[in-house]
């Protein structure tokens, strides 16, 4: 999350009391003597995986048993467990004001791969003026780097591909003269540059000689940007929410903004999140309650004003007006209203294909994504992916898979066949804690109630509706507003 693109405005409209009124009231002086703080918040967000993947089925519940209790000791009292000394394989470093990268004796650090390094000859060289094309940004790292993850090529420590989150951008050192507008329009180039900027980048990349390098045109080197065409994939694809002019069917859109956190699958794919999305796009009319909800700019202008490039003689299929998601045609193919709604997703890319498309997986719901995490797989079970929503005040996701976990799907190469099995069918849940300090996973499904004892399917009809309003179903069945919840993670041998 950056500062300067994060949403500040606090947009959940529930009256549910948020976590740190819950936690606070659940931190009483017995617990905070037995465990101190960091146990105490541990009893609240035991977030454990009863009613997904366990053999409890029936149980939702959060943090509510005592599956392993604290040993009692003579007089009534109970044994903290002494954990073991925590042993890093390198001398620590003292506390420093140095404005520099510092690493402990035996390590080095160089710079490798920053924005605008070239990914084949396509591109030229960095240029500390701003002098870069937009075809160079297309063929080469994009802006502000986030989430991360390493693939390996056949096993190898020292070879593989680097998928690379490119955030936000910097407009003043994108171009020479910082963002301009020309007559109240910015300009076709400045707007594709800023475009290519954001996104994903896929690298090979090879340690020689103590130094990773970029292996420079490498058939596995290559950039998904802000208008690369991505599968749209689950219940939301294909449905009217996401026809426009450019996918009458659905079944596409074109671009991935503000990718921040991350996340990767025991199959061999990468997980991207799309969080600060919503404000890139402008509505002067009347916002629907989903678009009001996730953030969309009321006007007078998106963002990086990209909109106001449309109508440039340069302009292919609307690649800047669609960033203009006000209602002005008789329906969705003679307007962009719809643009938006194919943003807000995890992104999956299988970096080992180079021909691969990427695929927004629309069951796993639509917020402010901030990375992805899945639980520990076991044959037979369904998996379980984790996601918070890196805004003020909301919610933290789970998704559950229809699909049990086969071990054999490690190892195939159709990857991105494996990710419809698992990511496309499924439940998406969102956490309620409780002032008793046990939790529930609430179900975004059509039978589950809320508000005034009403349901999900009476609020918003099917479930592509309460996924395209994942926020608001959210609000509905009561959930627990979080502040700001962005990484996840489940521990790696147990699965909590």
């Amino acid at each position: 999350m950056s500062k300067s693109i994060s949403d500040k405005i606090v947009r959940n409209p529930s009256q549910s009391s948020p976590f740190s009124e819950i936690l606070e009231k659940n931190l009483s002086r017995r617990m905070v003597m037995r465990g101190g703080l960091a146990a105490a918040f541990a009893t609240m967000t035991s977030l454990g995986l009863a009613g997904c993947n366990s053999s409890d089925d029936d149980d939702d519940s959060v943090g509510g048993g005592e599956q392993n209790p604290t040993p009692e000791v003579p007089g009534g009292g109970t044994e903290t467990p002494t954990p073991a000394p925590l042993k890093l394989g390198f001398d620590s470093l003292p506390t420093s004001m140095t404005d520099a990268c510092v690493v402990p004796q035996g390590y080095v650090a160089h710079v490798f791969a920053p924005w605008g390094t070239p990914l084949n000859d396509n591109a030229q060289p960095w240029d500390q003026n701003g002098n870069n094309t937009s075809n160079d940004l297309l063929n080469s790292m994009g802006m502000h780097h986030d989430g991360m993850h390493f693939f390996p090529i056949e096993g190898s420590s020292t070879e593989g591909l680097l998928a690379v989150n490119h955030e936000y951008i910097d407009q003043a050192a994108l171009h020479p003269n910082g963002p301009t507008l020309v007559a109240g329009k910015r300009p076709a180039e400045e707007v594709r540059k800023e475009i290519n900027a954001h996104g994903v980048a896929i690298l090979h990349v090879r340690r020689e000689n103590g130094r990773w390098n970029v292996v420079n045109n490498s058939r596995y080197n290559r950039r998904f940007t802000s208008a690369t065409a991505m599968k749209l994939a689950g219940p939301v694809g294909g449905t009217d929410w996401v026809k426009t002019p450019f996918s009458p069917n659905g079944t596409q859109v074109r671009g991935t903004n503000n990718n921040c956190g991350n996340g990767y699958t025991p199959w061999g794919t990468y997980i991207t999140a799309e969080e600060n999305w919503a404000a890139c796009f402008v509505n002067t009319g009347t916002r629907p309650a989903h678009q009001r909800r996730v953030g969309v700019s009321a006007g007078p202008a998106g963002r990086y004003q990209w909109e106001t490039t449309a109508g440039d003689a340069s302009e292919v299929l609307g690649e800047f007006a669609r960033f203009n998601v006000t209602e002005t045609g008789l329906d969705a193919t003679q307007d962009w209203r719809n643009e938006v709604n194919g943003f807000g997703y995890l992104v999956e890319i299988d970096p080992y294909d180079p021909t691969s498309i990427a695929t927004k997986r629309t069951a796993l719901g639509r917020f402010a994504h901030e990375g992805c995490a899945y639980s520990k797989p076991e044959a037979g079970k369904p998996l379980a992916f984790y996601s918070g929503d890196d805004s003020r005040f909301e919610y933290i996701y789970r998704f559950v898979s229809e699909a049990v976990w086969d071990p054999k799907d490690a190892e195939r190469t159709d990857r991105l066949a494996v990710g419809a099995k698992y990511l496309d069918k499924g439940t998406l849940y969102v956490a309620r804690f409780n002032a008793d300090g046990t939790g529930e996973w609430l179900a975004l499904t059509g039978s589950t109630p809320g508000v005034g004892g009403r349901t999900l399917a009476d609020e918003f009809g099917t479930q592509d509706a309460i996924l395209i309003n994942t926020r608001g179903a959210a609000d509905f069945v009561g959930a627990t507003p979080m502040d700001r919840p962005e990484w996840t993670a489940t521990h790696p041998t147990n699965g909590d």
